[in-house]
């Protein structure tokens, strides 16, 4: 029962930062701005407790990374970023510092 408790808690929690991002990036709306990287792990290979197992999920991670990689080099650093609007830009500040204050 409580490992079901934790997987739902954990959903929530990634479902929620998720949402967030979308909206303080705008993805969704005509552009794609979050790229997730999800890699599905054997039940069971990893467990919260075990740190055993750092270095094979560091490598994983650095063989997905360079998959990715020519994918965001073309979405994100082929040309400079558009300049935020002067009003645009205050308001995702104000959102920043009351995510800030949520999360103290």
């Amino acid at each position: 029962m409580a490992a079901h408790v934790t997987r739902l808690f954990m959903a929530g929690q990634s479902h929620s930062a998720l949402g967030a991002a979308k909206i303080l990036t705008g993805d969704g709306h005509g552009h794609q701005a979050i790229w997730r990287v999800d890699q599905i792990a054997p039940s069971g290979r990893y467990t919260l407790d075990n740190a055993g197992r750092i270095a094979e999920m560091k490598n994983r991670a650095v063989v997905e990374a360079r998959e990715k990689l020519p994918e965001l080099r073309r979405n994100f650093f082929d040309k400079p970023a558009d300049k935020l609007e002067g009003s645009k830009n205050r308001w995702l500040m104000r959102l920043a510092r009351d995510f800030r204050l949520l999360a103290i």
